[in-house]
């Protein structure tokens, strides 16, 4: 009994036991189950709470954020921002007390976040008044907070400078801005000067001439013609009512200066014009001879016949008479250049290279006249003592003089070392500029009155040469480019003051009845010089027409050369000399009005009659090369 009793305790307590283990482990498997789970959801928040947060931050703009600045940091200096904003960065230890502490924490952030995501989605919805329209680069930029009295007002010419700025292109806007800036650089020039500036001042006399020039200019230019036709008659107009006079007033030493530069500006764009591709392409395509004539003989008939008419009707003597005819004879390559061009481009006359020798013989007829006229100049007013043998070894002293100083500043202006950057246009500008200015001023100075023109000629021609044959500069603007830009303003000192030397009360009306026959006859001659060297080669009458007239282009020569005669009379010893002098200025000045017109016409208007017109060659249809089937590859 006692042994089964015994027994029987042992085996309850045994069973006992084992219960007692078994759900012991059976606990703890729970609790690590637990454990697991727990860690495992911990987790998983941890991957959403960090996703919810990088996204959260690249999408929120925070306001006032003092790190909206490291957004584009590297990645260790973010780390560093990061872990100074987020304080204590140590990985909290995990363990089966704070577990569930940390899960409602990490739930706890995540409610709040997905609060303010749920305030910023709220105010994102309310309704908000539309954005008013802004310019890129507005000056109003920082007027979102002034009050609105000052917002009207800003508003106001807001609205007021758009409508300007949307019709800026208009003819009235361009007027108004341009009287504008006229009116403000009065008042500057009131405040500096003052009386000068008044109606009655010199400065303003020539203000209002200089203005009033390129007004009419630019009338001229909408009817169809040169503008530097409207600027000479604007000078003869205000000179002769008396309201401005050249060798008055306090400034007309600045004027002469002004003219000087503006001549040599007109010097040195002809003496450019030899060089480029014209001379170049003329003599590979066997006009070098026709260039040649067509540069000298048609001006030396012309002022032959204008010396025996002048000489014969105006009692001339001999060198005035044949300084007046080399003062008419020269063209003006500003006037025939930018028709022939146009012409070019269209295709008119390039069978023949009619713009070639057009082009080419206008440079050479510049350099051929204005030699000679300087050493009539010379002849006139220092050795008119001399005996023909003489006087032909005195000119051709001056003559070469005036070339070899032309070409020795033309080689200083073209080897001067320049870096290539936007500066080296300009460098050279100053410096052919510079040559051509010490040139025509010098001159008279050191008694060659006639040199200055033709220097200045050889010097852009010379500097223009070794520019062609050095490395092309990478900048885009070019010296021709600049002194385009620069005759805007020249261009109206030289013709209006040219015009305003004209004084038509020392004229009477037999004297203009000669002037105007004469001016005639020399268009008619220069037609036939035209026609006599051309004749017998492959051009035709009509191309022959053309030529001639549009060889009929006169304006700068005129305008630089006349001056220069006038002036040197008033230093004369023979008081007639200035009254032939002054009527010189008045046949010059005559010969652009007729003479310009007609070749502006005869280029536009008759040039797509009289020459032929030959389209681009078109490349001829590539046809596929049949494929031989026949052939064997190569082995």
């Amino acid at each position: 009994m006692s042994r089964s009793r015994i027994g029987g305790k042992n085996l309850t307590n045994a069973l006992a036991h084992r219960r007692r283990t078994v759900s012991f482990s059976e606990t703890v498997q729970e609790k690590i189950d637990e454990v697991v789970d727990i860690l495992e959801a911990e987790n998983a928040i941890k991957q959403v709470d960090d996703e919810l947060r990088q996204s959260f931050q690249s999408q929120r703009n925070r306001k006032h954020s003092i790190y909206s600045f490291t957004s584009d940091l590297p990645e260790g200096a973010q780390k560093v921002m990061n872990f100074s904003n987020r304080g204590d960065g140590r990985k909290p230890k995990v363990s089966f007390s704070t577990v569930h502490d940390n899960v409602a924490g990490v739930v706890e952030s995540i409610d709040a976040e997905s609060a303010i995501d749920e305030n910023d989605q709220l105010e994102d919805e309310i309704p908000k008044p539309l954005p008013r329209r802004t310019r890129r680069h507005s000056i109003y930029s920082f007027t979102s907070d002034l009050p609105d009295g000052a917002q009207k007002v800003l508003d106001f010419f807001e609205r007021l400078g758009r409508g300007l700025w949307n019709h800026s292109d208009s003819l009235w806007a361009q007027f108004l801005s341009w009287t504008m800036l006229v009116l403000l650089l009065w008042a500057m020039l009131y405040t500096i000067v003052e009386e000068n500036v008044g109606i009655d001042g010199d400065l303003f006399r020539l203000l209002v001439l200089l203005i009033t020039a390129h007004l009419v200019g630019q009338l001229t230019l909408l009817v169809g013609l040169p503008p530097l036709l409207g600027m000479t008659i604007t000078g003869v107009f205000l000179r002769n009512i008396g309201f401005y006079h050249p060798a008055k007033g306090q400034y007309k030493d600045f004027t002469r200066t002004l003219k000087q530069l503006a001549t040599t500006v007109g010097m040195v764009r002809a003496g450019g014009r030899l060089v480029p591709d014209a001379i170049y392409v003329a003599l590979h395509c066997h006009q070098s001879l026709r260039i040649c004539g067509l540069g000298m003989v048609p001006s030396f008939l012309e002022a032959m016949v204008t010396a025996v008419i002048s000489y014969l009707a105006l009692a001339y003597p001999p060198i005035w008479a044949l300084c007046l005819g080399f003062l008419l004879c020269p063209n003006s390559p500003a006037v025939i250049t930018p028709p022939m061009e146009e012409l070019m481009a269209m295709g008119y006359g390039e069978g023949k290279h009619v713009g070639v020798l057009v082009r080419g013989a206008a440079g050479l007829d510049v350099a051929f006249s204005v030699s000679l006229f300087d050493i009539c100049l010379a002849l006139l007013f220092h050795f008119r003592d001399l005996n023909a043998a003489q006087a032909m070894g005195k000119g051709s002293y001056d003559l070469m003089v005036d070339v070899v100083g032309g070409c020795f500043l033309g080689l200083l202006a073209g080897l001067l070392p320049v870096q290539d950057n936007t500066a080296a246009v300009w460098k050279r500008t100053i410096a052919v500029t510079a040559g051509g200015m010490i040139a025509i001023v010098s001159g008279p100075k050191v008694g060659l009155p006639g040199t200055g023109p033709l220097s200045s000629i050889c010097t852009g021609f010379v500097a223009t040469m070794l520019w062609k044959l050095q490395t092309p500069l990478s900048s885009k603007t070019l010296v021709n480019t600049i002194f385009q830009g620069s005759w805007v303003v020249l261009c109206p000192i030289l013709f209006a003051s040219t015009g305003s030397d004209v004084d038509m009360s020392i004229l009477d009306w037999t004297t203009i009845t000669w002037m105007l026959g004469i001016v005639l006859v020399t268009v008619i001659v220069r037609l036939l010089g035209c026609f006599l060297v051309l004749f017998g080669g492959e051009f035709n009458w009509k191309e022959m027409l053309f030529v001639g007239l549009i060889f009929q282009g006169k304006a700068t020569n005129q305008a630089a050369l006349a001056p220069n005669l006038l002036y040197t009379s008033w230093k004369s010893e023979y008081p007639e000399d200035a009254h032939r002098a002054a009527e010189s200025v008045a046949m010059g000045v005559l010969s652009i009005l007729v003479c310009t017109p007609l070749a502006h016409l005869g280029a536009r208007l008759g040039g797509p009659y009289l020459l032929s017109k030959q389209e681009p060659p078109r490349p001829p249809p590539t046809e596929p090369e049949p494929e031989n089937t026949d052939a064997k590859p190569d082995a």
